[in-house]
């Protein structure tokens, strides 16, 4: 690494960006309390995705302990992602079918996708001339911080026979739009998400005092995809093995990143 450069830490000591290093610095660019998101352009599956971090609104989340919490529809651009809610505690609760949910959330995009009509700030390139940094891209005054990495394939989703571990701290924000997914169809369902069980406990009796992910899928026929990713991203098959009743199972396996964050 040079000895000589240009860096920049928030009031909390924490790196926003450093031109000795080739990093990819992201910026806030909505924070809200909704249903869906206000921006209709968010970008999920290119090389430098958009972001959603999202949590239960305070003092709220036993009562959204039942749900698996997921982000749609991410077919296309030009619509608002929407955050929705499947009973998976009751699965007759709505006909089976998913709900609105109301969920405090902020959008993190790569500084370069930001635009802004300002002629003036500062641009850290890398040295392949890929912006680093471009401080026309800042319109909060928050930032925030990752604060958990969930590498694909090394936790344990819920599945009725294992119970499931813990992702991290119930109180941060957790990124559902790159990795969750909701499919309703006449016949059959895939639901992938978050659950903020926050200090309840499984089946088997263990303490899951943090967010969980399931993947849940049932099928009426033999004709219905299982989805491994997202809408909108590569299609694939199963999601791995897990435990099975007749024409549903729960996965053991999400092969996609999870990561979780705090404002700053």
């Amino acid at each position: 690494m040079n000895d000589y450069g240009l860096t920049v830490s928030n009031n909390n000591g924490r790196i926003m960006f450093d031109s000795r290093l080739k990093m990819d610095s992201y910026v806030i660019t909505e924070i809200s309390t909704g249903s869906q998101t206000l921006d209709t352009t968010i970008d999920l599956y290119s090389d430098n995705p958009d972001y959603i971090f999202v949590k239960p609104p305070a003092g709220q989340a036993s009562s959204y302990a039942p749900y698996v919490i997921y982000s749609t529809p991410g077919f296309s651009s030009a619509v608002p992602v929407q955050f929705k809610g499947w009973n998976s505690d009751d699965m007759s609760a709505n006909n089976g079918q998913s709900v609105p949910l109301n969920m405090d959330y902020f959008i993190a995009k790569h500084s370069s996708k930001v635009s802004s009509d300002e002629d003036y700030g500062l641009i850290i390139y890398n040295s392949d001339q890929s912006i680093q940094f471009d401080s026309r891209s800042i319109t909060y005054d928050q930032h925030f911080t990752i604060t958990t990495v969930v590498e694909p394939g090394t936790f344990q989703p819920y599945t009725p026979n294992t119970g499931a571990d813990s992702l991290g701290d119930i109180t941060d924000y957790w990124e559902i739009g790159t990795w969750t997914a909701g499919l309703f169809a006449p016949d059959g369902k895939f639901v992938q998400g978050i659950k903020f069980i926050g200090g309840s406990l499984d089946n088997l009796g263990e303490d899951t005092s943090g967010p969980i992910a399931l993947t849940y899928y049932a099928t009426e026929n033999d004709d219905f995809e299982n989805p491994e990713t997202p809408p909108g991203g590569p299609g694939g098959t199963t999601s791995g093995p897990g435990s099975s009743t007749s024409n549903s199972s729960y996965k053991s396996r999400i092969t996609k990143q999870i990561l979780s964050a705090e404002l700053v």
